[in-house]
């Protein structure tokens, strides 16, 4: 099964918005209250979606990730972190990967995965098992 790719930042923040607004509307109709009732009596406030959202975060974030260390391209004597996470995808610690959100290791470690290509071929250096 392939891996989903990482949402960035922005993504998650917009689809969170959005989502936020469609319950909104959708308890306003429900009750047959006006939108902003339902916000003033606190039914589906941010605080509360917040709580829940980091609930839900917390429980995509615990599952255990496979981890491995991936040697640069460019200068072999650096290395990365990488996770992948089961239900959320993968994450590397090399500067693509932060400024991009993504970067070369991540197909390659999906490869390696998906049994395609060798652990040599990936780049992986070392598995460390959680």
């Amino acid at each position: 099964m392939p891996m989903p790719e990482m949402p960035s930042y922005r993504e998650v923040v917009w689809n969170f918005h959005d989502w936020l607004d469609r319950m909104q509307q959708g308890a306003a109709d429900e009750l047959g209250v006006d939108r902003k009732e339902v916000y003033q009596k606190e039914f589906l406030s941010p605080r509360h979606i917040l709580d829940a959202l980091g609930g839900f975060i917390m429980d995509l974030t615990l599952d255990k990730p496979r981890s491995f260390v991936v040697t640069s391209d460019t200068d072999p004597s650096k290395a990365y972190d990488m996770n992948v996470y089961p239900k959320i995808g993968i994450t590397c610690s090399c500067p693509g990967f932060i400024y991009r959100n993504k970067c070369k290791h991540q197909e390659r470690v999906r490869q390696f995965i998906d049994g395609a290509i060798s652990a040599e071929q990936a780049g992986i250096a070392s598995v460390k098992e959680s």
